[in-house]
């Protein structure tokens, strides 16, 4: 048996070795939880990976991700949608309280003339960064908690 240490290779890809080793029978290790951290529920019925669906059918990743995609507004119809999955919620909330101070400081310093367009415009430019990095996270399946946010968030889910 191989030992992947900072492996090449993607989830998928490891989880499809382990399964192979499996029904071989060359191993005893049995895949039913794979990197419990991401929150990947693996069932080994043919080649398929599923992921752990929501009380509206879809997969909490993917549900994850629809929490950033238009800032606090999904946010906030996430959140009122799906309050029984903590994934979803957490990463509702993340979104509420992240981009919704960010849209009203933007706006707050779009009515100043030169320097509130250069503030502005940083804003911007974080605030795209940051909703890239948290879709990507939740789309990984992980909790990625923002400094000062996600603490809050933590409370509050």
């Amino acid at each position: 048996m191989y030992v992947f240490i900072g492996n090449p290779y993607s989830d998928i890809d490891v989880i499809q070795y382990y399964h192979k080793l499996i029904l071989s029978g060359t191993t005893k290790h049995y895949l039913n939880r794979y990197y419990e951290r991401k929150q990947i529920f693996v069932t080994l019925k043919g080649e398929e990976m599923k992921w752990k669906k929501t009380s509206l059918g879809l997969s909490e990743n993917l549900e994850g991700l629809l929490c950033y995609i238009f800032g606090w507004i999904t946010g906030i119809i996430f959140l009122i949608l799906d309050r029984d999955n903590k994934f979803v919620k957490f990463h509702a909330l993340q979104s509420i309280f992240t981009f919704l101070p960010l849209s009203a400081i933007t706006a707050i310093f779009g009515w100043i003339p030169i320097v509130g367009t250069f503030i502005k415009v940083v804003l911007g430019i974080i605030s795209f960064i940051l909703w890239i990095i948290l879709m990507y996270k939740a789309y990984q399946g992980e909790k990625y908690k923002l400094p000062i946010v996600g603490n809050l968030v933590e409370k509050e889910v």
